[in-house]
Formats: structure tokens, C-alpha cells, sequence
């Protein structure tokens, strides 16, 4: 044991936990966000006398236009400190944020077109978090893996550079998220949930959502599927309709769980035909005859449910 190591491993991997930390402050201003975009009730809103509402809305885009200025100043400060291709993707969250927030786009006539864009400012900061989360995290644990395996090409010199690479494309260490776009919501609830997950390190999660714009979607989606663990499908009428999901998605990833190299945990969403689907051979993450859509006050139990046995297959 050499304790002198453990200053140097703390000093290289502050910048990592810094980064995070100023990602985290996005938070707030989603919080923000979310519960503004509920508090203005379009229906109630636009049954205002237009004396009443426009003073509403002035110190709405008030609040807006401070709250944009701080985000700016952590998107500034995240940009500085990530790493290529990090870096990138990030200037990419903050063009599409800065397409949202946009003044001229408010009408006090439409106050439900406000909403949305409140609700898909506080997603983006929520992805933009995920995605610094993710990705410094990743890297933290390939910088361990190439570490050990440095050393055990040091003890054995017999090790062939072909024999490397495959040793390193086989490393499974993610959550993949197969989804059907339609049920963006639902994804929206298990991202939300696995949060503290991924937040701890305990959970490494992967959804297309991640796939920065311009980028081609299949060889992102096969190099995610190649570095899967476990997969959880949120399973709803949509996803088993869907020809994309079971052609690129759920067939190989079948394939690879016939193996055993992918542990699939299935989530029911909505009642649907999944009896006639190879899923009938795996067990729900829960029961399939009380779907999440059918819950209310028990929904959020159920999801702790979910990401628990998640967590659990990531580290078995």
C-alpha cells in the first residue's frame, strides 16, 4: 500500500467532481422553470383582462431574462472546464437553449405555447445534466480501466494488441435506454428517478437523448448497445409498434441476453401485446397487469422499485 498515491488520484480527479458540481447548479433553474411553466395556467391566463395579464407576463419575462443570465454564466463556466468532444455537446445545449429562450417568442395570446417552452427549458438543463454527469463519469472509470490494463500488459509482454482490443470493446458497464419517442414522458420520469443513481456513480445510464446533434444515429446507438450491461425497456403499445426499436435495438439486445452478456429489465408503461413478443420470457419489473399509466399515488414507489433492481443488475 502507498498512501502517497492518494493525494495525486483526489488532485486528477477534482477537475472531474468540479465540473459536475457546476452542472448540478442548472437544477434550481429547472426547478424554476417546471414550476413557473404550472403556476401559469394557460386557461386561467388567458382568461385574464388584458390589463391584468400583461403585467403578469412582464415580470415573467423578467424573471426569465435573469434566470437565462445565470444560466449563461454556468454554461460559460461548464463549457471552460469540459474536455473534448464533451465540450462540443455542450455548446450545442446552449444554442438550442438560447433558441428557447427567446422573448420574441412570447405571446401574451398564447400563453399554452409559453408553457411548453418553459417545460422544454427545464428538460434541456435536466439532459444537460445528465449528459456532464454521464460522460465526466465515464471517463473517470475508463481512465481506471486503462490504468489496469496498462499494468497487466507491463506483467504480461505476451499480450497481442488484437487481444486488447478485444478485451476492451467486450467491457459492458451501462444502462441502456430503449424507448419508443412518443413516450418521451416516461423517459423524462425514469431519468428523473435514476438521478441520484447517477449522480453517486452507482449507475452509468445511456438514452439516444445524449446523441449530439449532427452526429449518425445507428453507429452511436450500436456503440452504446456494445457497451451495455442492462437494458431497460419502457414497453408500451408505441415501443412494440415501433420497427426502428425492434430491428436496432431490442433484437440485439435479445440476442446478446440469450448469451447472458445483457441482463434485459423490462418496464410495463401501458397494457399492451407483449405476450406476443419474446418479453413473455422475461419478468417485468413489475407486474404487467398494473402497468405505471394505470398508478397514481403508488407511481413513484414503483419507480424506486425499478431503479433499485436496476442498480442492482449494473453491479452483479
Amino acid at each position: 500500500m502507498n498512501p502517497g498515491n492518494t493525494p495525486i488520484k483526489r488532485q486528477a480527479d477534482r477537475p472531474k467532481v468540479q465540473l459536475i458540481r457546476e452542472a448540478e447548479k442548472l437544477t434550481e433553474f429547472s426547478d424554476w422553470f417546471r414550476k413557473t411553466a404550472q403556476k401559469y395556467n394557460p386557461e386561467l391566463f388567458e382568461k385574464l383582462p388584458a390589463f391584468v395579464a400583461a403585467p403578469k407576463l412582464g415580470v415573467l419575462l423578467t424573471g426569465t431574462n435573469k434566470a437565462f443570465a445565470q444560466i449563461q454564466e454556468i454554461f460559460a463556466k461548464i463549457v471552460r472546464q469540459a474536455p473534448p468532444p464533451l465540450n462540443s455537446e455542450l455548446l450545442h445545449k446552449q444554442k438550442e437553449l438560447s433558441n428557447l429562450v427567446d422573448i420574441r417568442k412570447f405571446n401574451i395570446t398564447r400563453f399554452d405555447k409559453q408553457q411548453q417552452i418553459f417545460y422544454n427549458i427545464a428538460n434541456l438543463l435536466d439532459e444537460t445534466i445528465t449528459l456532464v454527469t454521464v460522460k465526466t463519469l465515464s471517463e473517470k472509470k475508463n481512465e481506471r480501466r486503462q490504468a489496469r490494463k496498462e499494468g497487466k500488459v507491463g506483467d504480461n509482454m505476451q499480450a497481442t494488441s488484437k487481444t486488447t482490443k478485444r478485451k476492451s470493446e467486450s467491457i459492458r458497464d451501462q444502462v441502456f435506454i430503449c424507448y419508443s419517442h412518443k413516450d418521451k414522458r416516461w423517459l423524462e420520469d425514469l431519468q428523473i428517478h435514476l438521478k441520484p443513481y447517477v449522480i453517486n456513480g452507482s449507475v452509468t445510464a445511456w438514452s439516444d437523448k445524449q446523441i449530439a446533434p449532427g452526429s449518425k444515429w445507428l453507429p452511436e446507438i450500436k456503440v452504446a448497445l456494445a457497451h451495455t450491461k442492462v437494458a431497460a425497456l419502457l414497453v408500451t403499445p408505441y415501443f412494440l409498434a415501433s420497427d426502428f426499436i425492434h430491428e436496432n435495438e431490442l433484437t440485439p439486445l435479445l440476442k446478446e441476453a440469450e448469451k447472458g452478456d445483457v441482463r434485459i429489465i423490462w418496464i410495463p408503461i401501458r397494457a399492451c401485446a407483449y405476450k406476443e413478443t419474446p418479453l413473455k420470457d422475461y419478468q417485468g419489473a413489475i407486474d404487467a397487469d398494473k402497468p405505471l399509466a394505470n398508478m397514481k399515488a403508488e407511481r413513484d414507489k414503483a419507480w424506486v422499485k425499478i431503479c433499485e433492481e436496476i442498480k442492482k443488475a449494473v453491479n452483479r
